[in-house]
């Protein structure tokens, strides 16, 4: 038995818990709603979490809640939106969600959250979303950009599949 208030309880009332050692009911933590000590939480007080056996103000980074408890994030992710969903990776890159080592084909690499973004349009391989290095098949290389069809004072060349300059003097041409 236990006592609080002058009262003896055989469990200790919701907030309180039972001090093996004095015989009396101990309030909880403040943030938390029950507990089996003092430093021990079991559930947090609404508008608080649960990371540990402690009762905390949110979740930290590698954590995300779950019915007010911090779950940690898992596949090397840094911060998380839900188990399935990373927003920033602690090493490699996110892409779609998800922490890889190194982006794939037709992505590029930005930092700060470090992620994989798609290159532009008709693009394999590129620097940057303006600039395109290697083009999908029936499409030739101008200026960074992928073309179906290369712009007047230029014909496609089928060795390197760039769009390349009309020999001089002429403004337009079908090859060299």
């Amino acid at each position: 038995w236990f006592l609080l208030s002058g009262i003896c309880y055989d469990k200790c009332p919701i907030g309180y818990y039972a001090d093996q050692a004095t015989g009396l009911c101990k309030q909880c933590h403040p943030k938390c709603a029950s507990c089996i000590s003092y430093e021990v939480g079991l559930t947090p007080k609404t508008g608080f979490f649960l990371l540990n056996g402690q009762c905390i103000d949110s979740c930290p980074l590698s954590t995300w809640p779950v019915n007010q408890i911090c779950q940690e994030c898992t596949n090397d992710c840094l911060v998380c939106a839900s188990e399935t969903t990373c927003n920033v990776c602690k090493t490699g890159y996110l892409l779609n969600g998800k922490c890889v080592a190194a982006c794939p084909v037709g992505y590029f690499t930005v930092t700060g959250p470090k992620k994989c973004v798609p290159c532009g349009v008709h693009c394999v391989s590129c620097v940057d979303e303006n600039h395109c290095l290697v083009c999908e098949d029936k499409f030739y290389l101008n200026n960074g950009k992928c073309v179906e069809v290369c712009p007047d004072g230029t014909f496609p060349c089928e060795v390197n599949k760039k769009c390349t300059d009309c020999p001089q003097p002429c403004a337009l041409c079908k090859d060299k």
